[in-house]
């Protein structure tokens, strides 16, 4: 079948509309109409475009050529800038620019979101194909226009208009569409709202001359008939549409959340027109389209002002992190609370000039100048001035300095004069023997120890110097705390509590073995029992965390406490093979014990026997 003999949705829609194509068929006969003109009105009044355009198809073959011009379509809306609010309803009209061309029908599909407006209607009574009344030659049918108004679905709405004597406008008006705003649409980020689309559908062809050229183009879109001068009928002349986008506003307003520091700057506008519930101020570094911005000037860049003095150094970073502008300062040392700090160098000023080889320079002279000074003789040394010397009158030596050898048992040293003063003197009185403090070395024989404590795994012994004789020794050979020793085997043990009766026999085992550091033994880890003795409670008490491991001095204290569901009625402790029973929840360490390692192990016991063990390892000192 030729491409051309098919239909498209322009010339089918309307078929049998009404359902009595019959009776219109009846008046269309080529002796009945003087033109395809009248047809269509007549096929209007049927209810059948099918009519027309079949009918169109069998009157052009001798038509000329097809013209090359185009019509577009586009939407005029009545709300400004294409902005409404929810549940407003607003009307854009379908505009017709037919280039200077004849157009005689017009459909239209226009498409939109559902879930953003609703259909509210459409009306023709501005329509251009609705002008024209006064030449008895507009159609009309039911007392209005021949309009089809061809479906109304969630999202689409169908509109054709014909007109036996064609229209020709830049800017006529083919119908007019109403429709509701539902919900806002959304924002981006921070933005403004977006818009959303309404669109006429339109999928471009070539031009279509039935019996002539060209193909019907889409079957679906939207479309017009071009009736031409020359005359010649182009069924598909649509060249373009132009689209539209809607913008839908909440009436409700939204603030932004959160405050602007002080000393920050809101970005024009950035606190009305919140697109949104929940947006928060925000710093940036520019403003930007979004809204809820606020920008905040750099931090002050303070200095150090003046300068410093050539020679001079600078405190170390006293130039940086300033909290406040601040002149450079003099300081003799440099500090931590202030900034701009630097020091200048002390200088350093000498006695000048020769001294006598038999004078004595008076004390303190050369220290402490306020500048460079000739020595000077005096009779006696003054505080009025520095650099001052006398001459002895019998020329012996006053001071000396020694070099010792090592001090002995005795506590003196022998020593011999390395130099002497005043310069040049002889004689004197030096003190060759030198009183000193003899330390001497310890020996083997310098230490009385503890007793040894428990052998530990894995065969390790451990004892503490009691003293040394002389107490004052030192060096020499070292002591000696620890040695190896045979672990030997376990005489005593602490258990947990017995498991339950079964099958006759109930367990337990080994929480802790005696001595400290033991192996083997023979601990009892299973007895016969009667599954019918069954406790009530046998919930077991509970200790609070405590150190495993504790340095202890004899006479010092140490404490526990235990809780259990019901009440924790005793304790018992066990100490250097001793064990006591308690409702106290301490212990002082024993002040006969010796120096050594101990375990110490506390048991909470509750009214119903259930009992619970703790073990400290104590390092008594």
């Amino acid at each position: 079948m030729s491409k051309n003999n098919e239909k498209r949705e322009i010339d089918l829609i309307t078929k049998d509309v009404y359902g009595w194509w019959g009776k219109a068929y009846a008046y269309v006969k080529k002796t009945n109409v003087r033109s395809w003109k009248a047809l269509l009105v007549i096929a209007f009044v049927a209810g059948s475009i099918t009519a027309i355009l079949m009918l169109i198809s069998l009157n052009v073959q001798n038509l000329g050529g097809a013209a090359t011009n185009k019509v577009s379509l586009w939407f005029a809306f009545d709300a400004q800038d294409q902005e409404v609010n929810v549940g407003e309803t607003f009307a854009t009209d379908i505009t017709l620019n037919t280039n200077g061309k004849n157009v005689s029908v017009v459909r239209a599909v226009i498409k939109y979101d559902p879930a953003y407006f609703s259909y509210a209607g459409v009306t023709t009574d501005t329509s251009i194909f609705k002008a024209g009344a006064s030449d008895n030659k507009i159609c009309t049918y039911n007392g209005g226009p021949c309009k089809i108004i061809d479906y109304v679905t969630a999202g689409t709405v169908s509109i054709t208009m014909a007109k036996p004597i064609p229209v020709n406008t830049t800017q006529g008006i083919v119908a007019t569409l109403s429709l509701t705003a539902l919900q806002p649409t959304p924002a981006t980020g921070n933005t403004v709202r977006d818009n959303t689309p309404i669109t006429i559908e339109f999928v471009p062809g070539n031009e279509f001359v039935p019996g002539n050229s060209g193909t019907a183009g889409n079957y679906t879109d939207s479309d017009i008939i071009i009736d031409d001068a020359n005359p010649a009928l182009i069924v598909d002349g649509l060249e373009e549409v132009t689209n539209a986008t809607v913008k839908i506003i909440s009436s409700e307003t939204y603030a932004c959340a959160g405050s602007i520091p002080t000393g920050s700057t809101m970005c024009t506008d950035d606190g009305t027109g919140v697109p949104a519930a929940g947006l928060v101020w925000h710093n940036v570094s520019t403003c930007t389209a979004e809204k809820c911005e606020y920008t905040t000037p750099p931090p002050p860049v303070y200095s150090c002002s003046g300068s410093i003095p050539t020679g001079s150094t600078m405190c170390s970073g006293d130039d940086a992190d300033l909290t406040e502008n601040l002149p450079w300062a003099l300081v003799p040392i440099c500090t931590n609370t202030r900034k701009c700090e630097y020091t200048t160098p002390t200088p350093t000023y000498k006695c000048t000039g020769t001294l006598p080889s038999n004078a004595l320079q008076c004390s303190g002279d050369t220290t402490g100048l306020p500048s460079n000074l000739a020595w000077l003789q005096v009779t006696n040394c003054t505080t009025n001035r520095k650099c001052e010397y006398t001459i002895p009158t019998d020329n012996s030596c006053t001071s000396f300095t020694y070099n010792c050898g090592v001090c002995q048992s005795n506590n003196t040293m022998s020593c011999t004069v390395a130099s002497q003063s005043p310069l040049g003197c002889i004689g004197g009185n030096p003190q060759l023997t030198q009183p000193c403090e003899y330390i001497p070395l310890c020996t083997a024989d310098s230490y009385t120890y503890n007793n040894w404590g428990a052998c530990q795994s894995p065969g390790i012994q451990y004892r503490t110097v009691a003293a040394k004789n002389p107490p004052n020794c030192s060096g020499g050979v070292a002591p000696v705390t620890n040695q190896s020793c045979v672990v030997s085997d376990c005489t005593s043990f602490d258990y947990s509590e017995w498991g339950s009766c079964k099958s006759g026999k109930r367990t337990r085992i080994v929480e802790f073995a005696f001595p400290t550091g033991c192996t083997g033994g023979n601990p009892v880890l299973e007895e016969k029992c009667s599954s019918s003795a069954k406790k009530t409670d046998k919930k077991k008490p509970k200790f609070d965390p405590m150190p495993s491991f504790l340095n202890k001095r004899r006479g010092e204290k140490i404490w526990w406490h235990a809780k259990d569901n019901k009440k924790v009625v005793k304790y018992t402790y066990r100490f250097d093979g001793k064990t006591t029973k308690t409702k106290s929840t301490s212990f002082n360490v024993p002040l006969n014990v010796r120096p050594g390692l101990y375990t110490l192990k506390i048991k909470a016991y509750d009214k119903a026997g259930n009992s619970a063990s703790k073990y400290v390892v104590i390092r008594v000192r």
